[in-house]
Order: structure tokens, then C-alpha cells, then sequence
């Protein structure tokens, strides 16, 4: 392998620390949080909506752990 083959390789392996890679995922962040709140919303939606409908007259807990969602579901900061 060429020097600069193992230079280039060398190079791959610290990628996860580009410092471009990670403000470009920084700025994802409030869209991320935005788009995480918006799913709880909704799931706290549709539970509200069951219940009112009669649709949820058993324990909500064991609704939410049936569909694999946490206790500690909650908003992101």
C-alpha cells in the first residue's frame, strides 16, 4: 500500500471528529427536538383521544409498554 493509501486510511479513521461533520449535526439539532416533541405530542394525542373514546379501559401503563413506549416518556428539552 502507497503512504499516501495508508495517510488516506489513517485519515478515515478520525472522521467522527471532523469538526464540519459535527456542526453540520449540531444544526440538525432543534429539527431533531422538534421532531422528537411532535411524536410525543401526537402519541400523547392518541391516547387522550382512546380514553375519551372509551377505547382505553384498561391500565395505561400496560397500554404504553404493549406498544414498546417507556414509562419516562417525556418532552425534549
Amino acid at each position: 500500500m502507497s503512504e499516501k493509501a495508508e495517510l488516506e486510511k489513517e485519515f478515515a479513521a478520525y472522521s467522527d471528529n471532523d469538526t464540519a461533520r459535527i456542526d453540520s449535526m449540531a444544526e440538525l439539532l432543534p429539527l431533531m427536538k422538534m421532531a422528537a416533541n411532535a411524536h410525543t405530542d401526537n402519541i400523547y394525542a392518541i391516547e387522550d383521544y382512546m380514553k375519551r373514546a372509551g377505547m382505553l379501559s384498561y391500565d395505561i401503563m400496560a397500554f404504553k409498554s404493549s406498544l414498546g413506549i417507556p414509562e419516562e416518556l417525556d418532552d425534549v428539552e
